[in-house]
């Protein structure tokens, strides 16, 4: 229902039900959805992520997240609400500001924030809020330009480290980094990315590399471990990594499977 999308409400769950049949439906968690288009989903059985209405200034931000619990308590009951995810108000995560979203902790809370030199300090403070996790946009549309890797390899690092639940949502289509005018990181890098700094402990420098990794014969994985230049992450590990680094949120579907029906990994 999001740009790239822009599908009208029928459209979206049309084809979200019919992936959810088809060998793609393991790839699917949860149904995107503003929150004033909350009465157009009708079904139960669909676990819905509520994206938080954009605002402007703290004013207009404490008032939307007003109209938004109005709209998710109207609509709990006929539909299942799982998620709530949302864009900082100001730079950072500012814990004054962020605690009045407790609110919403009876579902997964996002906080959206963009990676900055202070990245470390901020996601040490998000570990502060059990309740609230992380939410990082990687790219998308032009105007979403990617982190660096640098920043994006710090992130990574600090919140395995700190065992703090993120997810991230944007341009993650491709399975391996695209170089480029139009550089594009590979969902394969990040998930890996993720299980070696939980498994290996790799630092920022090493994650940054990885991220950048362009060769599909660099990464060696079974049912047992992914392996990438001697950085192995058993199962258990990618398991236990696949709880903090929650999801991808993601326009399409069928892209990524196509991807890696491509390089041919399935």
């Amino acid at each position: 229902m999001f740009p790239p999308a822009q599908l009208n409400s029928s459209a979206a769950l049309s084809e979200f039900n019919r992936l959810s049949e088809g060998p793609e439906g393991g790839l699917l968690n949860r149904f995107c959805c503003r929150p004033d288009r909350l009465g157009e989903v009708g079904s139960p059985k669909i676990p819905v992520s509520v994206i938080g209405a954009a605002s402007t200034g703290l004013d207009a931000w404490y008032a939307a997240r007003e109209a938004d619990a109005s709209l998710m308590t109207q609509w709990g009951d006929e539909i299942e609400l799982a998620a709530y995810e949302v864009r900082s108000p100001l730079a950072g995560l500012p814990v004054d500001e962020l605690g009045g979203l407790a609110g919403f902790a009876s579902v997964d809370v996002f906080v959206e924030f963009e990676l900055d030199d202070s990245l470390e300090d901020t996601v040490a403070g998000a570990s502060d809020l059990p309740w609230m996790a992380l939410k990082v946009r990687t790219g998308g549309q032009p105007s979403d330009l990617p982190p660096s890797p640098e920043h994006l390899a710090r992130f990574l690092a600090q919140a395995v480290s700190l065992e703090v639940p993120f997810k991230l949502t944007g341009g993650l289509h491709e399975p391996l980094t695209k170089a480029g005018p139009e550089f594009k990181y590979g969902f394969v890098n990040v998930l890996a990315a993720a299980a070696l700094a939980f498994a290996e402990d790799l630092p920022p420098d090493r994650l940054r590399a990885l991220l950048l990794e362009q060769d599909p014969a660099a990464f060696q994985t079974n049912a047992e471990s992914l392996v990438w230049h001697g950085f192995r992450a058993d199962m258990q590990s990618i398991e236990e990594v696949r709880e903090l680094f929650v999801s991808i949120g993601s326009c399409s579907i069928r892209e990524p499977f196509d991807g890696l029906q491509d390089i041919g990994w399935i």
